[in-house]
């Protein structure tokens, strides 16, 4: 049944973000014309051709959020919300579906924003540039003696794994906003932002201890090769405990608290 859910939820969002993209596209390919035509007589159409542009990638990011939120508050704590689990679903398979698709998109918002910022960037210098980058960045890597493959998957672990325990705090903070018969939408951004500043006290303890201990046992410690792998291991460690400590908590809620009369 998940996988239903994940064509359905797929399906729904496509209609929205596909055209955006597809717009996205075509402005850049139009802005890299407009680049190529070095003549100030379109310096007015110009600017405005990549303003659209521009624009157009801050609102693909900033929309994505908003669909996040409407849509799980919109098929599961408002009338849908009846429908929704009323079907032989388990409640974390609805909260699965809906933060797999909202990943997927996050991750081709990025995609699609670099492919854009190539279509109008891309040529002979640029490329050199980003040689010449990858270079300086496979020598820093080097020198903690893992191989740059290794520190690159784990960026990206951490990545994908930071944005699903994000979505799902915002998932938890709009169940417990919905708990309120008033002022849902105060209280599930103050929940929100409550459990950003408790994440964010214990992260500030948790480094602090690190970097005393550190200096205790290894004054130089900063400077192993193995320390990079380390941080980014740990910072893995934290962001699962964190997702997982969402994920359980948005399912308790929507299994024993929800309350949609």
């Amino acid at each position: 049944m998940l996988k239903n859910l994940l064509k359905y939820e797929i399906k729904a969002t496509a209609r929205i973000f596909v055209p955006f993209y597809l717009f996205l596209i075509v402005f850049s390919i139009i802005n890299r014309i407009f680049i190529s035509m070095n003549t100030s007589a379109i310096d007015i159409p110009r600017s405005i051709a990549l303003g659209i542009w521009g624009f157009t990638i801050i609102a693909i990011f900033v929309m994505t959020w908003i669909v996040v939120i409407q849509r799980f508050y919109k098929n599961l704590l408002s009338d849908e919300g009846y429908l929704s689990f009323t079907l032989p679903v388990k409640a974390h398979h609805h909260v699965i579906s809906k933060a797999l698709t909202s990943l997927m998109w996050i991750l081709l918002n990025f995609i699609f924003a670099i492919i854009a910022i190539a279509i109008i960037t891309l040529n002979s210098d640029t490329i050199s540039m980003l040689k010449e980058g990858l270079s300086v960045f496979q020598e820093m890597i080097s020198q903690t003696g893992t191989p740059v493959f290794v520190v690159s998957i784990q960026f990206i672990i951490l990545a994908i794994v930071g944005i699903l325990s994000n979505l799902f705090k915002i998932y938890t903070a709009i169940i417990i906003g919905n708990l309120s018969s008033k002022h849902k939408i105060l209280l599930g951004l103050g929940t929100y932002i409550g459990f950003e500043i408790v994440e964010q006290t214990i992260f500030s303890f948790l480094l602090v201890g690190i970097g005393y201990f550190g200096d205790i046992f290894d004054p130089n410690f900063i400077m192993h090769p193995s320390y990079l792998v380390s941080s980014l291991l740990l910072l893995i460690c934290i962001s699962l405990i964190s997702a997982s400590i969402y994920f359980f908590l948005s399912n308790w809620l929507l299994n024993d608290k929800l309350d949609l009369e």
